[in-house]
Protein backbone atom coordinates (compact mmCIF):
# COMPACT_ATOMS: atom_id res chain seq x y z
CA UNK A 1 0.00 0.00 0.00
CA UNK A 2 1.06 3.57 -0.84
CA UNK A 3 1.84 5.04 2.36
CA UNK A 4 0.20 8.68 3.24
CA UNK A 5 2.40 11.99 2.43
CA UNK A 6 3.27 13.71 5.05
CA UNK A 7 0.66 15.21 7.71
CA UNK A 8 -1.83 12.18 6.36
CA UNK A 9 -3.58 11.37 9.65
CA UNK A 10 -3.87 7.15 10.60
CA UNK A 11 -5.67 5.75 12.95
CA UNK A 12 -9.17 5.68 14.03
CA UNK A 13 -10.91 7.90 12.41
CA UNK A 14 -12.39 11.93 14.11
CA UNK A 15 -15.38 13.90 13.33
CA UNK A 16 -15.76 13.74 9.15
CA UNK A 17 -13.24 15.56 7.75
CA UNK A 18 -13.39 16.97 3.64
CA UNK A 19 -10.40 18.29 3.54
CA UNK A 20 -8.59 17.64 0.21
CA UNK A 21 -4.58 16.61 0.54
CA UNK A 22 -2.41 18.14 -2.38
CA UNK A 23 -0.96 15.65 -4.93
CA UNK A 24 2.38 13.72 -3.52
CA UNK A 25 4.48 13.17 -6.19
CA UNK A 26 7.32 11.10 -5.19
CA UNK A 27 4.76 8.65 -3.36
CA UNK A 28 5.89 4.72 -3.83
CA UNK A 29 4.30 2.22 -6.35
CA UNK A 30 1.06 0.55 -4.32
CA UNK A 31 -0.99 -2.63 -5.05
CA UNK A 32 -4.44 -3.53 -5.73
CA UNK A 33 -7.02 -2.41 -3.13
CA UNK A 34 -10.27 -2.23 -1.55
CA UNK A 35 -12.68 -0.49 1.09
CA UNK A 36 -13.94 -0.93 4.35
CA UNK A 37 -17.38 -2.49 5.06
CA UNK A 38 -19.06 -4.58 7.26
CA UNK A 39 -22.15 -7.35 6.67
CA UNK A 40 -25.18 -6.50 5.41
CA UNK A 41 -27.55 -5.98 8.60
CA UNK A 42 -30.06 -8.37 7.20
CA UNK A 43 -27.66 -11.68 6.88
CA UNK A 44 -29.72 -14.64 8.05
CA UNK A 45 -28.62 -16.50 11.46
CA UNK A 46 -29.86 -19.55 11.05
CA UNK A 47 -30.73 -22.60 8.59
CA UNK A 48 -31.00 -25.78 9.12
CA UNK A 49 -28.13 -27.65 7.12
CA UNK A 50 -29.55 -31.07 6.14
CA UNK A 51 -32.65 -32.43 4.43
CA UNK A 52 -35.38 -33.26 4.28
CA UNK A 53 -37.33 -30.36 5.00
CA UNK A 54 -40.59 -29.36 5.54
CA UNK A 55 -42.67 -26.52 5.05
CA UNK A 56 -42.74 -25.88 8.89
CA UNK A 57 -38.95 -26.52 8.71
CA UNK A 58 -39.35 -23.27 6.42
CA UNK A 59 -41.51 -21.10 7.82
CA UNK A 60 -39.45 -21.72 11.44
CA UNK A 61 -36.61 -19.81 9.90
CA UNK A 62 -36.74 -16.38 10.82
CA UNK A 63 -36.30 -15.37 7.42
CA UNK A 64 -36.22 -17.68 4.76
CA UNK A 65 -35.53 -18.22 1.18
CA UNK A 66 -36.80 -20.31 -1.88
CA UNK A 67 -34.37 -20.19 -4.61
CA UNK A 68 -36.07 -18.44 -7.58
CA UNK A 69 -36.18 -20.51 -10.84
CA UNK A 70 -33.17 -22.52 -9.51
CA UNK A 71 -31.40 -19.11 -8.37
CA UNK A 72 -31.44 -17.96 -11.91
CA UNK A 73 -28.67 -15.20 -11.43
CA UNK A 74 -26.08 -18.03 -10.86
CA UNK A 75 -27.51 -21.16 -13.16
CA UNK A 76 -29.66 -21.34 -15.89
CA UNK A 77 -32.56 -21.09 -15.06
CA UNK A 78 -35.50 -23.99 -14.05
CA UNK A 79 -32.67 -26.68 -15.09
CA UNK A 80 -31.89 -29.62 -13.43
CA UNK A 81 -28.37 -27.71 -12.72
CA UNK A 82 -29.70 -24.95 -11.23
CA UNK A 83 -32.03 -26.86 -8.83
CA UNK A 84 -29.33 -28.92 -7.57
CA UNK A 85 -26.51 -26.47 -7.27
CA UNK A 86 -29.14 -24.24 -4.80
CA UNK A 87 -29.79 -27.23 -3.04
CA UNK A 88 -26.37 -28.05 -3.15
CA UNK A 89 -25.59 -24.46 -1.95
CA UNK A 90 -28.02 -24.50 1.00
CA UNK A 91 -31.35 -24.11 -0.73
CA UNK A 92 -34.06 -25.28 1.54
CA UNK A 93 -36.62 -24.27 -1.33
CA UNK A 94 -37.21 -24.31 -4.89
CA UNK A 95 -39.56 -22.78 -7.11
CA UNK A 96 -40.74 -24.37 -9.79
CA UNK A 97 -42.88 -23.41 -13.02
CA UNK A 98 -45.13 -26.35 -15.02
CA UNK A 99 -46.36 -26.37 -18.80
CA UNK A 100 -47.84 -29.35 -20.45
CA UNK A 101 -45.92 -30.36 -23.71
CA UNK A 102 -48.41 -30.94 -27.18
CA UNK A 103 -48.37 -34.78 -25.86
CA UNK A 104 -49.19 -33.84 -22.49
CA UNK A 105 -45.49 -33.94 -20.80
CA UNK A 106 -45.56 -31.65 -17.63
CA UNK A 107 -41.96 -29.78 -18.12
CA UNK A 108 -40.22 -27.32 -15.73
CA UNK A 109 -40.37 -23.68 -17.82
CA UNK A 110 -41.08 -20.24 -17.19
CA UNK A 111 -42.47 -18.90 -20.38
CA UNK A 112 -45.22 -20.57 -22.50
CA UNK A 113 -42.40 -20.48 -25.78
CA UNK A 114 -38.81 -21.65 -25.60
CA UNK A 115 -37.59 -18.25 -27.58
CA UNK A 116 -35.74 -16.45 -24.48
CA UNK A 117 -34.28 -19.19 -22.82
CA UNK A 118 -33.79 -21.37 -26.09
CA UNK A 119 -33.46 -19.10 -28.96
CA UNK A 120 -36.29 -21.76 -30.63
CA UNK A 121 -39.30 -20.12 -31.73
CA UNK A 122 -41.62 -22.72 -30.13
CA UNK A 123 -45.11 -22.76 -27.97
CA UNK A 124 -44.26 -25.30 -25.54
CA UNK A 125 -48.10 -26.46 -25.96
CA UNK A 126 -47.89 -27.11 -29.63
CA UNK A 127 -44.29 -28.71 -29.19
CA UNK A 128 -44.37 -32.90 -28.31
CA UNK A 129 -41.84 -33.86 -25.71
CA UNK A 130 -39.55 -34.98 -28.52
CA UNK A 131 -39.02 -32.14 -30.00
CA UNK A 132 -39.13 -29.91 -26.45
CA UNK A 133 -36.66 -32.20 -25.32
CA UNK A 134 -33.96 -31.63 -28.31
CA UNK A 135 -33.70 -28.02 -27.12
CA UNK A 136 -31.10 -26.78 -24.85
CA UNK A 137 -31.48 -23.67 -22.23
CA UNK A 138 -28.75 -21.41 -23.17
CA UNK A 139 -28.06 -18.37 -20.38
CA UNK A 140 -24.46 -17.74 -22.06
CA UNK A 141 -25.58 -14.26 -22.88
CA UNK A 142 -25.73 -13.85 -19.12
CA UNK A 143 -24.74 -16.13 -17.33
CA UNK A 144 -21.15 -15.91 -19.17
CA UNK A 145 -20.10 -17.92 -22.01
CA UNK A 146 -18.97 -21.11 -20.07
CA UNK A 147 -22.69 -21.68 -18.80
CA UNK A 148 -23.21 -25.08 -19.95
CA UNK A 149 -26.44 -25.54 -22.40
CA UNK A 150 -29.04 -27.58 -20.53
CA UNK A 151 -32.39 -29.58 -21.74
CA UNK A 152 -35.56 -28.22 -19.84
CA UNK A 153 -36.40 -30.74 -17.69
CA UNK A 154 -39.65 -33.05 -16.72
CA UNK A 155 -41.51 -32.60 -14.09
CA UNK A 156 -41.65 -36.18 -13.18
CA UNK A 157 -37.97 -35.95 -12.87
CA UNK A 158 -37.37 -32.47 -10.68
CA UNK A 159 -40.00 -34.37 -7.94
CA UNK A 160 -38.43 -37.51 -7.97
CA UNK A 161 -35.06 -35.43 -7.19
CA UNK A 162 -36.66 -33.49 -4.83
CA UNK A 163 -40.25 -34.04 -3.53
CA UNK A 164 -38.91 -36.32 -0.84
CA UNK A 165 -36.20 -34.15 0.59
CA UNK A 166 -37.55 -30.20 -0.20
CA UNK A 167 -39.70 -27.62 0.10
CA UNK A 168 -41.23 -27.04 -3.79
CA UNK A 169 -43.04 -23.59 -4.44
CA UNK A 170 -44.99 -25.15 -7.33
CA UNK A 171 -47.34 -23.30 -10.38
CA UNK A 172 -49.50 -24.44 -13.45
CA UNK A 173 -48.10 -21.17 -14.90
CA UNK A 174 -50.86 -21.53 -17.95
CA UNK A 175 -53.37 -22.64 -15.10
CA UNK A 176 -55.26 -25.17 -17.41
CA UNK A 177 -53.63 -28.42 -15.65
CA UNK A 178 -54.00 -28.42 -12.58
CA UNK A 179 -55.78 -31.75 -12.06
CA UNK A 180 -52.63 -33.40 -14.09
CA UNK A 181 -49.73 -31.41 -11.85
CA UNK A 182 -51.84 -32.08 -8.44
CA UNK A 183 -51.99 -35.53 -9.28
CA UNK A 184 -47.95 -35.60 -9.72
CA UNK A 185 -47.10 -33.64 -6.90
CA UNK A 186 -49.64 -36.00 -4.49
CA UNK A 187 -48.22 -39.10 -6.03
CA UNK A 188 -45.36 -38.06 -3.41
CA UNK A 189 -44.85 -39.23 0.10
CA UNK A 190 -45.81 -36.20 2.55
CA UNK A 191 -46.59 -34.35 -0.50
CA UNK A 192 -48.77 -31.78 1.67
CA UNK A 193 -45.86 -31.07 4.35
CA UNK A 194 -43.47 -29.99 1.60
CA UNK A 195 -45.60 -28.66 -1.86
CA UNK A 196 -47.31 -25.27 -1.75
CA UNK A 197 -49.26 -24.87 -5.01
CA UNK A 198 -48.08 -21.48 -6.16
CA UNK A 199 -50.65 -18.97 -8.11
CA UNK A 200 -51.19 -15.24 -9.18
CA UNK A 201 -53.92 -13.62 -7.18
CA UNK A 202 -56.06 -13.95 -10.61
CA UNK A 203 -55.56 -17.49 -11.22
CA UNK A 204 -58.51 -20.26 -11.76
CA UNK A 205 -57.20 -22.88 -9.36
CA UNK A 206 -56.58 -22.13 -6.17
CA UNK A 207 -60.06 -24.67 -4.98
CA UNK A 208 -58.71 -27.45 -6.33
CA UNK A 209 -55.27 -27.60 -4.44
CA UNK A 210 -56.69 -26.27 -0.78
CA UNK A 211 -59.71 -29.26 -1.16
CA UNK A 212 -56.36 -31.82 -2.00
CA UNK A 213 -54.72 -30.75 1.19
CA UNK A 214 -52.35 -28.15 -0.22
CA UNK A 215 -51.32 -25.00 1.25
CA UNK A 216 -51.02 -22.02 -1.17
CA UNK A 217 -48.91 -18.55 -1.77
CA UNK A 218 -51.03 -16.20 -3.49
CA UNK A 219 -48.28 -13.71 -5.36
CA UNK A 220 -49.64 -10.23 -6.06
CA UNK A 221 -48.36 -7.31 -8.70
CA UNK A 222 -48.13 -3.66 -7.75
CA UNK A 223 -51.46 -3.91 -10.30
CA UNK A 224 -53.61 -5.74 -8.04
CA UNK A 225 -53.23 -4.06 -4.88
CA UNK A 226 -56.56 -2.63 -5.14
CA UNK A 227 -58.05 -6.26 -4.98
CA UNK A 228 -55.99 -7.29 -2.26
CA UNK A 229 -58.21 -6.84 0.74
CA UNK A 230 -60.74 -9.20 -0.77
CA UNK A 231 -58.02 -11.31 -1.28
CA UNK A 232 -55.44 -11.73 1.28
CA UNK A 233 -57.69 -14.53 3.47
CA UNK A 234 -57.74 -17.08 0.30
CA UNK A 235 -54.40 -18.11 0.75
CA UNK A 236 -51.81 -19.29 3.42
CA UNK A 237 -48.74 -17.54 2.42
CA UNK A 238 -48.64 -13.90 0.31
CA UNK A 239 -46.32 -12.40 -1.91
CA UNK A 240 -45.77 -9.25 -3.53
CA UNK A 241 -43.55 -7.74 -5.99
CA UNK A 242 -39.93 -6.47 -5.00
CA UNK A 243 -40.94 -3.27 -6.78
CA UNK A 244 -44.09 -2.33 -4.63
CA UNK A 245 -43.67 0.64 -2.46
CA UNK A 246 -42.99 0.38 1.92
CA UNK A 247 -46.75 0.63 2.57
CA UNK A 248 -47.79 -2.10 0.32
CA UNK A 249 -44.90 -4.00 2.41
CA UNK A 250 -46.39 -3.03 5.74
CA UNK A 251 -50.54 -4.02 4.51
CA UNK A 252 -49.33 -7.37 3.77
CA UNK A 253 -46.80 -8.03 7.05
CA UNK A 254 -49.61 -6.68 9.15
CA UNK A 255 -51.99 -9.48 8.35
CA UNK A 256 -49.61 -11.72 10.09
CA UNK A 257 -49.58 -14.00 7.56
CA UNK A 258 -45.99 -15.40 5.87
CA UNK A 259 -45.31 -12.61 3.30
CA UNK A 260 -42.71 -13.68 0.58
CA UNK A 261 -41.14 -11.33 -1.68
CA UNK A 262 -39.84 -11.45 -5.70
CA UNK A 263 -37.36 -11.36 -6.89
CA UNK A 264 -34.60 -10.71 -4.53
CA UNK A 265 -30.91 -10.02 -6.06
CA UNK A 266 -28.94 -7.60 -3.74
CA UNK A 267 -28.13 -7.82 -0.27
CA UNK A 268 -29.68 -4.15 0.48
CA UNK A 269 -33.39 -5.65 -0.81
CA UNK A 270 -33.09 -8.16 2.07
CA UNK A 271 -31.78 -5.51 4.41
CA UNK A 272 -34.63 -3.21 3.22
CA UNK A 273 -37.26 -6.16 3.40
CA UNK A 274 -36.75 -7.42 6.97
CA UNK A 275 -36.69 -3.66 8.30
CA UNK A 276 -40.64 -3.90 6.22
CA UNK A 277 -40.95 -7.45 8.83
CA UNK A 278 -41.05 -9.52 5.24
CA UNK A 279 -39.55 -12.91 6.30
CA UNK A 280 -40.00 -15.04 3.19
CA UNK A 281 -37.17 -14.12 -0.15
CA UNK A 282 -37.86 -15.56 -3.58
CA UNK A 283 -34.04 -15.22 -4.01
CA UNK A 284 -32.63 -15.28 -7.57
CA UNK A 285 -28.93 -15.14 -6.06
CA UNK A 286 -28.93 -17.17 -3.60
CA UNK A 287 -25.35 -17.94 -2.54
CA UNK A 288 -24.58 -14.24 -2.41
CA UNK A 289 -27.77 -13.49 -0.70
CA UNK A 290 -27.56 -15.36 1.76
CA UNK A 291 -23.90 -15.14 2.96
CA UNK A 292 -22.47 -12.13 4.34
CA UNK A 293 -19.10 -12.99 3.40
CA UNK A 294 -16.61 -11.51 0.19
CA UNK A 295 -16.63 -14.54 -1.79
CA UNK A 296 -13.27 -13.82 -3.54
CA UNK A 297 -10.75 -10.99 -2.89
CA UNK A 298 -10.17 -10.85 -7.02
CA UNK A 299 -12.12 -10.69 -9.86
CA UNK A 300 -13.15 -14.29 -11.86
CA UNK A 301 -13.75 -12.98 -15.44
CA UNK A 302 -11.31 -15.19 -16.71
CA UNK A 303 -13.53 -18.17 -15.63
CA UNK A 304 -16.33 -17.02 -18.41
CA UNK A 305 -19.25 -17.26 -15.36
CA UNK A 306 -20.53 -14.30 -13.93
CA UNK A 307 -19.83 -14.73 -9.82
CA UNK A 308 -22.90 -14.74 -7.48
CA UNK A 309 -23.35 -11.07 -6.37
CA UNK A 310 -21.57 -9.39 -9.18
CA UNK A 311 -24.77 -7.51 -11.32
CA UNK A 312 -25.53 -4.43 -13.79
CA UNK A 313 -27.48 -2.09 -12.74
CA UNK A 314 -30.18 -3.64 -15.04
CA UNK A 315 -31.42 -7.07 -13.88
CA UNK A 316 -33.40 -9.19 -15.94
CA UNK A 317 -35.10 -9.04 -19.20
CA UNK A 318 -33.10 -9.28 -22.35
CA UNK A 319 -29.89 -8.12 -19.75
CA UNK A 320 -28.83 -5.83 -22.04
CA UNK A 321 -26.86 -3.95 -19.47
CA UNK A 322 -24.94 -7.30 -18.79
CA UNK A 323 -20.90 -6.89 -19.57
CA UNK A 324 -19.39 -8.53 -22.17
CA UNK A 325 -16.65 -11.55 -21.01
CA UNK A 326 -13.21 -11.15 -22.60
CA UNK A 327 -11.67 -14.39 -21.86
CA UNK A 328 -8.06 -14.33 -23.99
CA UNK A 329 -7.97 -11.13 -21.88
CA UNK A 330 -9.64 -11.88 -18.88
CA UNK A 331 -11.95 -9.27 -18.54
CA UNK A 332 -14.81 -7.62 -18.94
CA UNK A 333 -16.11 -5.06 -21.33
CA UNK A 334 -19.04 -2.40 -20.75
CA UNK A 335 -20.85 -1.10 -23.75
CA UNK A 336 -24.50 -0.21 -23.05
CA UNK A 337 -25.62 2.83 -24.82
CA UNK A 338 -26.09 4.15 -21.21
CA UNK A 339 -24.14 5.01 -18.48
CA UNK A 340 -23.96 2.25 -16.78
CA UNK A 341 -22.47 0.24 -13.70
CA UNK A 342 -21.51 -3.26 -12.24
CA UNK A 343 -21.47 -3.93 -8.79
CA UNK A 344 -18.30 -6.33 -7.92
CA UNK A 345 -20.79 -8.40 -5.18
CA UNK A 346 -18.40 -11.72 -5.20
CA UNK A 347 -15.28 -9.19 -3.53
CA UNK A 348 -17.50 -7.35 -1.18
CA UNK A 349 -18.04 -6.08 1.56
CA UNK A 350 -14.65 -5.52 2.35
CA UNK A 351 -13.82 -4.93 6.52
CA UNK A 352 -10.42 -3.97 7.00
CA UNK A 353 -9.58 -0.73 8.70
CA UNK A 354 -7.10 -0.32 5.49
CA UNK A 355 -6.98 -1.61 2.11
CA UNK A 356 -5.82 -1.09 -1.49
CA UNK A 357 -7.79 -1.88 -4.63
CA UNK A 358 -6.03 -2.10 -7.73
CA UNK A 359 -7.27 -2.51 -11.50
CA UNK A 360 -6.57 -1.97 -14.84
CA UNK A 361 -8.72 -0.45 -17.84
CA UNK A 362 -8.26 0.66 -21.67
CA UNK A 363 -10.60 1.49 -24.33
CA UNK A 364 -10.38 -0.89 -26.92
CA UNK A 365 -11.39 0.42 -30.45
CA UNK A 366 -11.66 3.90 -30.08
CA UNK A 367 -11.99 6.57 -27.49
CA UNK A 368 -14.62 8.56 -25.69
CA UNK A 369 -14.01 12.41 -26.08
CA UNK A 370 -11.43 13.96 -24.13
CA UNK A 371 -13.50 14.84 -20.94
CA UNK A 372 -15.60 11.62 -20.78
CA UNK A 373 -15.13 8.92 -18.06
CA UNK A 374 -14.97 5.60 -16.88
CA UNK A 375 -13.36 3.77 -13.09
CA UNK A 376 -14.87 2.19 -10.41
CA UNK A 377 -16.69 3.68 -7.30
CA UNK A 378 -16.16 2.58 -3.95
CA UNK A 379 -16.71 2.86 -0.31
CA UNK A 380 -20.97 2.37 -0.84
CA UNK A 381 -22.39 0.86 2.46
CA UNK A 382 -24.66 -1.43 0.41
CA UNK A 383 -24.43 -3.01 -3.04
CA UNK A 384 -27.49 -0.71 -4.58
CA UNK A 385 -27.08 0.98 -7.71
CA UNK A 386 -24.25 3.58 -7.82
CA UNK A 387 -23.96 5.32 -11.18
CA UNK A 388 -21.49 8.53 -11.43
CA UNK A 389 -23.29 11.57 -12.93
CA UNK A 390 -26.75 10.18 -11.34
CA UNK A 391 -28.49 10.60 -8.75
CA UNK A 392 -28.25 7.26 -6.66
CA UNK A 393 -29.88 6.28 -3.18
CA UNK A 394 -26.49 5.64 -1.68
CA UNK A 395 -23.28 7.56 -1.02
CA UNK A 396 -19.86 6.67 -1.97
CA UNK A 397 -16.39 7.81 -4.17
CA UNK A 398 -15.51 7.56 -7.48
CA UNK A 399 -12.52 7.28 -9.41
CA UNK A 400 -12.50 8.07 -12.91
CA UNK A 401 -9.93 8.10 -15.57
CA UNK A 402 -10.88 10.54 -18.31
CA UNK A 403 -9.84 9.83 -21.88
CA UNK A 404 -7.13 12.78 -21.68
CA UNK A 405 -5.32 11.40 -19.02
CA UNK A 406 -6.93 13.39 -15.71
CA UNK A 407 -7.23 11.02 -13.07
CA UNK A 408 -9.21 12.10 -10.11
CA UNK A 409 -11.42 10.77 -6.86
CA UNK A 410 -14.93 12.03 -5.87
CA UNK A 411 -17.10 11.86 -3.40
CA UNK A 412 -20.55 11.72 -4.22
CA UNK A 413 -23.57 11.91 -1.72
CA UNK A 414 -26.93 10.57 -1.97
CA UNK A 415 -29.60 11.69 -3.89
CA UNK A 416 -26.82 13.95 -5.73
CA UNK A 417 -25.80 13.95 -9.77
CA UNK A 418 -22.37 15.49 -9.72
CA UNK A 419 -19.68 14.40 -6.93
CA UNK A 420 -17.24 16.94 -5.36
CA UNK A 421 -13.65 16.98 -6.25
CA UNK A 422 -11.16 15.54 -3.50
CA UNK A 423 -8.29 15.28 -5.84
CA UNK A 424 -6.75 14.64 -8.75
CA UNK A 425 -3.48 14.28 -11.16
CA UNK A 426 -2.85 14.95 -14.98
CA UNK A 427 -0.89 11.73 -16.42
CA UNK A 428 -0.75 11.15 -20.31
CA UNK A 429 -3.63 10.57 -22.09
CA UNK A 430 -4.33 6.99 -22.60
CA UNK A 431 -4.02 5.46 -26.45
CA UNK A 432 -7.02 2.92 -28.34
CA UNK A 433 -5.87 -0.80 -26.70
CA UNK A 434 -3.28 0.74 -24.09
CA UNK A 435 -3.77 -1.05 -20.35
CA UNK A 436 -3.52 1.49 -17.70
CA UNK A 437 -3.35 0.48 -14.54
CA UNK A 438 -5.37 2.25 -11.25
CA UNK A 439 -4.98 1.95 -7.13
CA UNK A 440 -6.41 3.46 -4.70
CA UNK A 441 -5.60 3.02 -0.81
CA UNK A 442 -7.58 3.36 1.74
CA UNK A 443 -7.27 4.40 5.58
CA UNK A 444 -9.76 5.27 8.24
CA UNK A 445 -9.15 8.86 7.24
CA UNK A 446 -7.52 9.25 3.80
CA UNK A 447 -8.20 8.03 0.37
CA UNK A 448 -4.79 8.01 -2.09
CA UNK A 449 -5.18 7.75 -5.99
CA UNK A 450 -2.54 6.94 -8.56
CA UNK A 451 -1.15 5.49 -11.39
CA UNK A 452 1.50 3.06 -12.55
CA UNK A 453 4.20 4.32 -14.50
CA UNK A 454 5.28 7.29 -12.67
CA UNK A 455 5.77 8.25 -9.15
CA UNK A 456 4.12 11.86 -9.85
CA UNK A 457 0.80 10.24 -10.87
CA UNK A 458 -0.77 10.49 -7.51
CA UNK A 459 -3.17 12.39 -5.61
CA UNK A 460 -4.54 12.34 -1.84
CA UNK A 461 -7.50 13.31 0.25
CA UNK A 462 -8.35 13.25 3.41
CA UNK A 463 -11.88 12.64 3.79
CA UNK A 464 -13.88 9.66 5.63
CA UNK A 465 -17.51 10.18 5.21
CA UNK A 466 -17.76 6.48 3.10
CA UNK A 467 -16.24 3.84 4.33
CA UNK A 468 -18.94 0.79 3.25
CA UNK A 469 -17.90 -2.26 1.52
CA UNK A 470 -19.11 -2.15 -1.66
CA UNK A 471 -17.65 -1.59 -5.08
CA UNK A 472 -18.84 -1.23 -9.01
CA UNK A 473 -17.29 -0.79 -12.48
CA UNK A 474 -18.51 2.06 -14.06
CA UNK A 475 -18.88 3.36 -17.54
CA UNK A 476 -19.72 7.43 -17.07
CA UNK A 477 -20.47 8.50 -20.44
CA UNK A 478 -23.45 7.19 -23.12
CA UNK A 479 -23.03 5.81 -26.70
CA UNK A 480 -21.13 2.78 -27.24
CA UNK A 481 -18.12 3.33 -26.80
CA UNK A 482 -16.93 -0.04 -24.84
CA UNK A 483 -14.63 0.15 -21.92
CA UNK A 484 -12.61 -2.69 -20.70
CA UNK A 485 -11.95 -3.76 -17.11
CA UNK A 486 -9.46 -6.70 -15.50
CA UNK A 487 -7.54 -7.28 -12.67
CA UNK A 488 -9.72 -6.18 -9.91
CA UNK A 489 -8.06 -6.93 -6.68
CA UNK A 490 -7.99 -6.05 -3.41
CA UNK A 491 -5.17 -6.30 -0.84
Amino acid sequence: MRQPSAGTPTGPSGPRRRTVLGAGAGAGVGIAALLAGCAPAGAPVSRRRTPPYTIDDLLAEDTFFIAHRGSGDNWPEHTMEAYRAATAAGAMALEVSVHATKDGVLVCHHDGNTKRMTGVDREIADTTWAQLSALRVNARRWLGPSTQLAPIPRLSDVLAAFADTHVLFVEDKTGTHDTEVLDALLAHRDATQRIVWKQHVGGPNLKAATDRGLRTWGYFTTHELDVFDQNKDRFDLLGLIREADDNAFRRFVATGKPVICWEVHRRSDLTRLQGLGVRGMMCSNFPYVTSPDAAVTRDQFASGRRSPGDLPYLIGGDWVTQPQWLGEDAALRMAHTTNTSYVLGSLCPVDRDSHSLRWSMRWPTTMPTSNQHAGIALGQDTDEVYRPTLPSTVGGYHVILRANGQVGIYRRDPGQAAGTLLADFRSPAPKVGQWVSLNVDVTRTTLIIYRDGDDTWTAGAKDDTYRGGYLSLCKNYPGTVPVDFKGVRID
